[in-house]
């Protein structure tokens, strides 16, 4: 039984993971640099797992919306630290959704700005919409 179990969850993580990275084309030019910070697009749910358990919330519980197109994930970190959690992000619809460090705390002021520049240039471009999304990912 265990074994079975174990497969499965191995298979579903493989499927997520494949969605994961159909999404990550057309949705990397939402990466972005400056003001001493780095924001990315998470390419694999240990990701997602990892940044939800050093930082200490819920993150995980939107690993298969990000995967499946109903939202958008990013990271956002300190250039001096790329690899360390710092902010996670969720964006959708022209919008920075929330933005949540340590143990759900809201961003220092440095980094709200970042995201505040960052969320005007995206809507200037064009708003991310769902119908893009979920084509991207049938």
């Amino acid at each position: 039984h265990d074994k079975v179990t174990k497969e499965f969850h191995y298979e579903e993580k493989r499927r997520t993971n494949e969605k994961i990275a159909m999404r990550i084309e057309s949705l990397k030019d939402l990466e972005d640099q400056g003001m001493g910070f780095i924001l990315t697009l998470p390419r694999k749910s240990a990701e997602i797992e990892r940044e939800g358990k050093l930082l200490g919330h819920c993150v995980k519980s939107y690993i298969d919306d990000y995967a499946n197109g109903k939202t958008v994930l990013l990271f956002l970190r300190k250039e001096e630290n790329p690899r360390k959690p710092f902010i996670t992000v969720e964006y959708w619809d022209g919008k920075v959704i929330q933005a949540r460090g340590d143990h759900n705390v809201d961003p220092p002021e440095a980094a709200s700005k970042f995201l505040e520049a960052w969320s005007i240039r995206q809507q200037e471009r064009k708003p991310y919409r769902t119908k893009e999304a979920i084509q991207v990912a049938a």
